[in-house]
């Protein structure tokens, strides 16, 4: 199971994630490209 929005944007926050893990997610259909730059820039999605 994937994780939500939320859950994606909370792990890249905490270190966990990294961009590179955010675009297996856009390529997966998760999160669009959009969600992606608003995670990168802080943005709460």
């Amino acid at each position: 199971m994937f994780p939500s929005k939320s859950d994606i944007q909370f792990f890249y926050e905490m270190g966990i994630y990294t961009e590179v893990d955010l675009d297996f997610y856009v390529s997966y259909g998760t999160i669009t490209e959009e969600e992606k730059e608003q995670i990168i820039g802080g943005y709460r999605i």
